[in-house]
């Protein structure tokens, strides 16, 4: 897992959701499109969750954008992490608006980023968890948000093999 989690803990139970950075290649696009649609993306998470309070887990939620899962009390009771993958289709994701990075222009593809043509997005999505914890006389939801970074990485074309800018643009 390369992201640092987002914590909450209160009195009545602990959550902490930590994921990974996906990458995502993107194609060079004209020098005067500012924005950038993501390909589907896959996040892993590791879930620790806890319920204190002699209170017992009785059901786990992991939400970004429309895509769910749900885990119900036998798979997280033994106190252990939890990790869940959830496959984010693109069409769930709204266009990212990205300057300066991965343009074709008359001498090629370009970037002002570094020479790896590389850029991370911070919070380019946001992962929501809930955690239901219940006992004999009552019951506690317990949420937690985390900003979920992508990693975007231009493809080059192979200058060797051609010099035409326009290959890889659709």
């Amino acid at each position: 897992m390369s992201a640092t989690g987002k914590s909450e803990s209160g009195p009545d139970s602990t959550l902490t959701i930590v994921a990974n950075t996906p990458t995502a290649t993107i194609q060079p696009r004209e020098a005067n499109k500012k924005f950038i649609e993501l390909p589907t993306l896959e996040y892993t998470f590791e879930i620790h969750a806890r319920c204190l309070r002699n209170r017992k887990p009785t059901s786990l939620l992991l939400s970004v954008t429309d895509t769910r899962k749900s885990l119900g009390a036998d798979d997280f009771a033994s106190g252990s992490p939890v990790e869940m993958t959830l496959r984010i289709p693109a069409a769930q994701m709204g266009p990212i608006a990205v300057e300066n990075f991965c343009h074709i222009t008359d001498e090629g593809v370009t970037s002002d980023t570094n020479a790896m043509q590389q850029l991370t997005i911070s919070a380019a999505l946001s992962a929501h968890a809930s955690l239901r914890c219940e006992s004999e006389t009552d019951q506690k939801v317990m949420y937690v948000s985390k900003p979920l970074d992508v990693t975007l990485i231009c493809d080059q074309p192979d200058q060797a093999q051609t010099d035409d800018p326009s290959i890889g643009i659709d």
